[in-house]
């Protein structure tokens, strides 16, 4: 195909055109080494500057089977010296806004149902503005209507927990996110949510955060392995993962969103 002359000098223009501003933009923008020096710490998974926050649940009592009509306590509550797991080390961080969202699945003949609609009370204060959220407002790892809150921090110390009381037997799998999942990450850099601006030691410019729920004590997940796989394959289609050594059979092979042991994940079952 020919092409008038006039026309092949225009797009010769445009191509030049295009790549003086790309030239631009690289000169401009900082480049990885410009960031690390910047920010000059070793991390673990991703570069410096995103956060993962470890954040304990503690389970009361923690057991793998309850009975009918027994409450169980679920608790966060943690010092303001937090870890982080990609930085590896521990940073003072003062009044964060953790916004724990808890998920329960009850898992049933190949089905699931949000545990939360059923006929299983929860109780909490109202200092923690607990309230009920619906699946795709949520953020992290909810398919299911979550109970999610606010803690609350005072004289050092993160504080939030509700009871749950089990009147419905069967096999329950809980999964834990944090509203943050849910926000732009850009629009959380550049400082559109006040509330997350919290300055400490060594912070890296235009920071990043994810919450990293761990589970204090046995997940029991393995010991449920039909309703724990039937909840990755089919509710979260493979998206699922652990990193307890010699598992990784145990799982799907999809976009591993979801790390268990970093989601909270706790499996138990109620019984008569």
């Amino acid at each position: 195909m020919m092409y008038p002359i006039k026309n092949i000098f225009s797009i010769i223009k445009h191509f030049i055109l295009f790549l003086l501003l790309g030239l631009y933009a690289c000169k401009n923008n900082p480049t990885y080494e410009e960031l690390l020096a910047l920010c000059p710490y070793e991390t673990e998974f991703v570069g410096p500057g995103n956060y993962y926050l470890k954040v304990p649940l503690e389970v009361l009592p923690h057991k793998k089977t309850y009975k009918k009509g027994d409450t169980i306590t679920f608790r966060m509550l943690f010092s303001d010296t937090i870890y982080d797991l990609n930085h590896k080390r521990d940073y003072v961080i003062k009044d964060f806004p953790f916004r724990p969202a808890f998920s329960f699945y009850k898992i049933e003949n190949d089905d699931w149902v949000s545990a939360l609609k059923l006929d299983n009370p929860v109780i909490a204060d109202s200092v923690f503005n607990t309230r009920f959220v619906g699946p795709g407002n949520t953020g992290g790892v909810s398919i299911a209507v979550d109970v999610r809150g606010d803690t609350q921090y005072k004289d050092g110390f993160y504080n939030f927990e509700f009871q749950f009381v089990m009147n419905v037997p069967g096999v329950y799998i809980l999964l834990v996110g944090d509203a943050i999942e849910s926000l732009n990450a850009r629009d959380l850099r550049e400082g559109l949510y006040p509330e997350y601006q919290v300055d400490f030691e060594d912070k890296c410019p235009d920071a990043n955060y994810s919450i990293r729920t761990i589970l204090q004590g046995d997940p029991h997940y393995l010991d449920f392995p039909e309703e724990v796989q039937y909840l990755d394959r089919e509710v979260f289609f493979n998206d699922i993962e652990g990193i307890i050594e010699g598992d990784n059979e145990f799982w799907g092979y999809g976009l591993s969103k979801v790390i268990a042991e970093w989601s909270g994940m706790f499996a138990y079952e109620v019984v008569e």
